[in-house]
C-alpha cells in the first residue's frame, strides 16, 4: 500500500477528462510521497508544515481525501480543540457527479458534451477529546457531530420552522455534496458515514474506497454507538445556478428554460426547472388550498442510498410529494453509478382533455448502448416521455357543474382502455397568462401523428361504444401572475377560457374521435331510432358552472372544463 500526503489546494473549473474524473478533485500540487505507514506520513507532514491541512491517499483503493482542521492543534499524538471555539474537520472528497448531454439521434455524434460537479465536502465538529492523528483515528467519525446548514439539519417527518428555511451556499465548514450536478444537498444532523480504513483486497483486486451515508444510533445517555439506515435522507440546500436565490423562492423566478447557457448548457435532467422544484419541495409545503407555497412545515426530504468515492458518487434517490402549491412535480427518482447517471424519472400532475381526467406526465432518462456515427458502441443517455391516465373511467353526467345537464356530449360515461402512452413527443408550452410556462400538448408519436387513446363511451341509448382519439395533456401547475397573485389555470374561469380557445382551435385531427361506423345513440331510445352509424366525432371544450371558488376546485381537483361534441360525421 502506497500512501501519499499533499497540501490541500482549491480547484478551479475542471475540464471533463478521464484524468480529472478518476482523480477526483484534480488537486494541482506536487505529491510528497512518504514511505512507510499512513500514521508516519501524517506525523511527518504535520510537523513539517505546521498546518493542519493535508490529504490521505491510498493508491490501491484510490482513496483520496483532503482534510482541513480549524481551531485545532496537535497534542500528544492527537488533533484536539485549541480552546478558542469549536474545532472543525472538513473532508474534501472531490467531485461526485458528472452530467452528460441527452441525445436523441439514432446514431449520436461524439464526443457527447458533459460537465463535472465541483468538489463535495463533509464537515464535522471534533469531539472534546479530539481524534488520534492516525489513519484509523482520522477516518473514525462516529463521535464527530455533523456540521450542516439549518435547513439541511432536519430529518424526515420533523416540522421545519419557517425561519430555518434559508437557502444558501453552505459555509466552508458545513457539509456540501453536489450530486446531481448543480444541486447541493445535505444530510440531516442525525447522519453519519460508514467506511473501511482502505478498500478491501480480495484475490489481488482492491475495492475502491468509499464512504456510505448512514444514520447514527445512540445509547440511553445520548452517546453515539453505531450506525443504521433508518433515516438516510438529504435536502437541497443550494443550487449552483446564477439565479439560485430566485429559483428557490416561494414564488420561483429566473428559471432558464432553453438549453444553451452556463446553467443549462445542453439538454439534461435534472434541468433547471427540476432543480428548482426538488429544492423547494424539500423545504416547503403547500397551503391547504394548494394555491401557494409556504416555507417549512413537514416538508419531505429525498430518501437516498448514497456512497462517495474518488470515482464519483453512487446514489439511489427517491422523492415523493403532493404539494400542488409548491410544484407540479410529484416524484423524482435517480440512479447514479460512480458519478454517471443510469436512470432518472420524474412525474408531474395534470389532466387530459376534453374529458378532464387526472393524468401524469412521466419523463425517463435511461442509458442505452448505441452505435455512434463511426459504428463504435457507446452508452448514451436517452430521454423518453409518456402520459399516464390516473383513473379508469369518468362519469361525465355526474360531474358537478356540467353544462347543459351533460347533453352536450353523446356519452354519459367514458372508460379509458389505454391508460398509458408509449414514448411520445410534442411536449410544449404554447400559452401565456395563467398558462405561462405550463406544459400543454397533444402527445404525438415519433412520426408526428397524434397518439390515439382507445376509449369506451356509454352512449345516450345505454350502449358501450369503442373509439379512438387523441387527448390534450395540460399540466396542473401554479403560475405566478404579474403584478401579483398566482393561479392554477385548470381551476379558474380565465384559465379555462384560454384552454377552450386553444383546444377548439387545434387541427381537427387532434380533436377527432374515430368511431369506425359504430352506431352511436345520440339520445335515449328504446327502439334504437336515435342511433346513427357514425364515422367520427369532433370535440370542443366547454366551460361549466361548478360550485365553489377556484381555491375549492383546486383543492378538490375539479377543473372548469367539460367535453362538448362539436360535430358528428354520420353515414346515411
Amino acid at each position: 500500500m502506497d500512501d501519499e500526503v499533499v497540501p490541500h489546494v482549491s480547484e478551479g473549473a475542471l475540464p471533463v477528462t478521464r484524468r480529472t474524473l478518476l482523480g477526483g478533485a484534480g488537486v494541482v500540487a506536487a505529491a510528497l510521497a512518504i514511505p512507510g505507514t499512513a500514521d508516519a506520513a501524517l506525523k511527518v507532514i504535520t510537523s513539517r508544515s505546521g498546518a493542519l491541512n493535508f490529504a490521505i491517499r491510498d493508491r490501491e483503493s484510490m482513496q483520496r481525501l483532503a482534510l482541513s482542521f480549524a481551531n485545532a492543534r496537535i497534542s500528544a499524538g492527537r488533533i484536539v480543540p485549541d480552546g478558542r471555539s469549536a474545532a472543525t474537520m472538513v473532508v474534501d472528497v472531490g467531485p461526485q457527479a458528472l452530467i452528460e448531454e441527452i441525445t436523441s439521434a439514432a446514431a449520436p455524434a461524439v464526443p457527447v458534451d458533459a460537465r463535472l460537479a465541483r468538489s463535495s465536502r463533509l464537515a464535522f465538529t471534533l469531539p472534546r477529546g479530539g481524534l488520534p492523528a492516525t489513519r484509523a483515528g482520522l477516518l473514525t467519525w462516529l463521535a464527530c457531530e455533523p456540521r450542516v446548514t439549518a435547513l439541511g439539519a432536519y430529518p424526515a417527518e420533523e416540522r421545519i420552522p419557517p425561519a430555518d428555511v434559508v437557502y444558501g451556499n453552505p459555509a466552508a465548514t458545513q457539509t456540501a455534496i453536489e450530486i446531481p450536478w448543480f444541486m447541493v444537498v445535505s444530510p440531516s444532523d442525525e447522519s453519519g458515514w460508514e467506511h473501511p480504513l482502505v478498500g478491501p483486497t480480495r484475490d489481488g483486486r482492491t475495492e475502491v474506497w468509499h464512504t456510505h451515508l448512514a444514520t447514527r444510533t445512540f445509547d440511553d445517555k445520548g452517546a453515539p454507538i453505531g450506525y443504521d439506515h433508518s433515516s438516510d435522507t438529504v435536502r437541497v440546500v443550494w443550487l449552483r445556478d446564477k439565479q439560485a436565490s430566485r429559483m428557490l423562492g416561494t414564488t420561483p423566478a429566473g428559471i432558464v428554460r432553453t438549453a444553451g447557457s452556463d446553467d443549462y448548457p445542453f439538454e439534461m435532467r435534472p434541468n433547471p426547472q427540476d432543480r428548482s422544484d426538488i429544492g423547494r419541495l424539500t423545504g416547503m409545503t403547500s397551503n391547504a388550498a394548494g394555491t401557494a407555497a409556504v416555507k417549512g412545515g413537514v416538508a419531505d426530504p429525498v430518501e437516498v442510498d448514497l456512497t462517495l468515492s474518488a470515482l464519483g458518487g453512487t446514489m439511489r434517490a427517491s422523492g415523493a410529494w403532493n404539494e400542488p402549491g409548491v410544484s407540479s412535480l410529484t416524484s423524482w427518482q435517480q440512479r447514479t453509478w460512480d458519478g454517471r447517471d443510469t436512470y432518472i424519472r420524474t412525474t408531474r400532475r395534470g389532466f387530459v382533455y376534453p374529458f378532464a381526467a387526472p393524468a401524469t406526465l412521466v419523463e425517463e432518462v435511461t442509458r442505452e448502448f448505441l452505435a455512434d456515427r463511426s459504428g463504435t458502441v457507446r452508452a448514451f443517455e436517452r430521454l423518453s416521455q409518456r402520459v399516464i391516465i390516473n383513473v379508469a373511467s369518468m362519469d361525465l353526467d355526474a360531474a358537478d357543474g356540467v353544462p347543459h345537464a351533460g347533453l352536450g356530449a353523446p356519452f354519459s360515461r367514458v372508460t379509458f382502455r389505454t391508460r398509458a402512452t408509449p414514448a411520445i413527443t410534442g411536449v410544449a408550452t404554447p400559452l401565456s397568462g395563467e398558462w405561462r410556462g405550463v406544459t400543454v400538448f397533444v402527445p404525438e408519436l415519433a412520426g408526428g401523428e397524434p397518439f390515439a387513446f382507445t376509449i369506451t363511451g356509454r352512449d345516450r341509448a345505454g350502449h358501450s361504444i369503442a373509439f379512438e382519439m387523441p387527448l390534450l395533456f395540460a399540466e396542473d401547475k401554479l403560475v405566478s401572475l404579474k403584478p401579483s397573485g398566482s393561479a392554477r389555470a385548470n381551476f379558474t374561469k380565465t384559465g379555462s377560457r384560454a384552454l377552450r380557445t386553444y383546444y377548439n382551435g387545434l387541427p381537427e385531427a387532434k380533436r377527432r374521435a374515430n368511431m369506425r361506423g359504430a352506431y352511436v345513440g345520440f339520445a335515449a331510445s328504446a327502439d334504437g331510432s336515435t342511433s346513427m352509424p357514425t364515422a367520427s366525432l369532433d370535440w370542443h371544450l366547454d366551460i361549466g358552472t361548478p360550485r365553489g371558488s377556484s381555491s375549492d376546485l383546486a383543492r378538490e381537483r375539479r377543473p372548469y372544463s367539460f367535453p362538448r361534441m362539436e360535430r358528428a360525421t354520420i353515414n346515411v
